[in-house]
């Protein structure tokens, strides 16, 4: 009976590895949209190397701001990765006049709810430890300024912190300071 069941596991553990890449793909799909408050959607198949690579990111993380940091990176990688497949590589940070008509540009509906996927996408990996996601956060400084932002809670000390990729072009790191912080409108160069 033991050697049945070792021979079993075994041939389940060499079947696991067998399996085509794209079967593994096909199954973590996420969606993406852009082109200005969602008009526009697509799917992203993180292959696997892309899915090691994010991985590798949160290995070792030993303190929420390390972790923090690891979110940046992360965020970045995964919209280079859905640059592969959507025209969202064509966006630039912010909402202004230049590049506004090509296809892929994103604003701050666009970003952070994107953002939000890709950080649910990290929690439900199991990658991040030290903070869990919310729901998009909203501010409204004035009549037209409005900004949305995906937001992550230090567990903790259940501090708020909102990430932001709009600020920046695709493929570049996630803003990240607190809520207070960001409602206010402080200086985001770091």
């Amino acid at each position: 009976m033991a050697k049945f069941l070792y021979s079993t596991v075994l041939a389940l553990i060499f079947i696991g590895f067998c399996l085509p890449s794209s079967t593994f793909a096909e199954s973590l799909k996420v969606s993406v949209c852009y082109n200005f408050g969602c008009k526009s959607q697509g799917v992203v198949q993180p292959t696997r190397g892309d899915i090691q690579s994010l991985s590798d990111l949160f290995d070792s993380v030993s303190s929420s701001i390390e972790e923090r940091a690891r979110i940046r990176l992360a965020i970045a990688n995964f919209e280079k990765i859905s640059a592969r497949y959507l025209p969202t590589g064509n966006d630039i940070g912010g909402n202004y006049a230049h590049g506004m008509e090509e296809d892929g540009k994103q604003d701050c509906i666009d970003e952070s709810t994107n953002t939000t996927t890709y950080l649910n996408f990290f929690q439900q990996q199991g990658w991040l430890h030290w903070h869990t996601v919310g729901e998009r956060v909203h501010r409204s400084t004035y009549i037209f300024d409005d900004h949305w932002a995906a937001q992550i809670r230090e567990r903790d000390t259940g501090q708020i912190y909102v990430v932001d990729s709009w600020y920046r072009d695709n493929g570049q790191p996630a803003v990240i300071q607190t809520l207070e912080d960001w409602k206010r409108k402080r200086d985001i160069n770091e």
